[in-house]
């Protein structure tokens, strides 16, 4: 059964740690979306820019409104995860990147050591293991660290920032009614 076992809303949008043991249909989201493997068997996320394998080294980048879905490898035995949904206007406010949309480099995101020590840290955190008080400069690092992670070895200024993915015509139809 996929369930979220906590759930941190703020500013920044939500962290949840999730138990996900079947398929989610492609979908999309407004926010910024990271995927990060805490245990269990591995699975995949497929995004419009590419499948990536998601294990303890691997995770995923989504940016906003990309379409997305999990597959995971073995039905019914479910992996947990850490999954960010970061909102662009706070991510370009906690940052003062006045002209940065949320645009990550690539789907494919390599676990620094930094970032694993984050995702550890933000994971005990939000199991109530860890302090609960720096949920939000735990949650603006490590998405930091991710965004820069997802352009290393890449041009920023090369990409086009402001391109979105092409939404289906009742996807666009239907978010002035979901943003109510």
């Amino acid at each position: 059964m996929s369930k979220a076992d906590a759930v941190h809303h703020g500013s920044f949008g939500r962290a949840t740690l999730y138990m996900l043991d079947r398929p989610i249909k492609p979908h999309a989201h407004r926010e910024g979306h990271l995927i990060f493997h805490l245990g269990g068997p591995s699975s995949w996320a497929r995004t419009s820019r590419g499948t990536v394998f998601l294990d303890a080294e691997t995770a995923a980048a989504v940016n906003p409104w990309e379409q997305h879905e999990f597959v995971p490898s073995e039905f019914g035995r479910g992996s947990k995860y850490l999954v960010l949904y970061i909102s662009q206007a706070w991510f370009a406010e906690a940052g003062r990147r006045s002209e940065a949309p949320l645009r990550f480099g690539q789907a494919e995101l390599h676990c620094t050591p930094r970032i694993l020590l984050l995702v550890a840290t933000l994971h005990r955190a939000l199991s109530g293991i860890g302090p609960r008080h720096c949920l939000d400069t735990l949650i603006y690092d490590l998405a930091l660290a991710s965004f820069e992670q997802s352009w290393a070895g890449r041009s920023v200024a090369a990409a086009d920032p402001v391109a979105a993915p092409a939404l289906a015509y009742r996807s666009r139809k239907s978010m002035p009614l979901i943003s109510h």
